[in-house]
């Protein structure tokens, strides 16, 4: 079986992120928050382990039930690299992971 090369940092952001949520969701200085940018779904599936990622996705589906928030993604402009004469560029796309208060506890 072959292994997964895992970004530890981008990692390390993945996990943090039910806890950005809980401190929005307590903290209520902000009406919103981008709590993750990149490609969440994929993100995660290249960085957790299965076990890994059914745990956040966990702590996810707790936070989302508790109800309060809502929410969004944005797509941010696609970033083309590697272009050149002889080779297309690849075409990362991102999106702005959003979460607002909806006026409800």
């Amino acid at each position: 079986m072959a292994s997964k090369e895992i970004d530890r940092w981008l990692k390390s952001e993945i996990e943090k992120v039910p806890e950005k949520l809980i401190k929005f969701r307590d903290n209520k200085l902000e009406s919103k928050m981008v709590y993750y940018t990149g490609n969440w779904q994929i993100d995660v599936m290249a960085n957790l382990t299965q076990r890994q990622s059914e745990k956040l996705f966990g702590k996810m589906q707790k936070i989302t039930d508790a109800g309060g928030l809502a929410f969004f993604q944005k797509r941010m402009k696609d970033i083309k690299i590697g272009a050149n004469d002889y080779d297309d560029a690849e075409v990362i796309t991102g999106f702005q992971y959003i979460v607002m208060r909806t006026g409800r506890s």
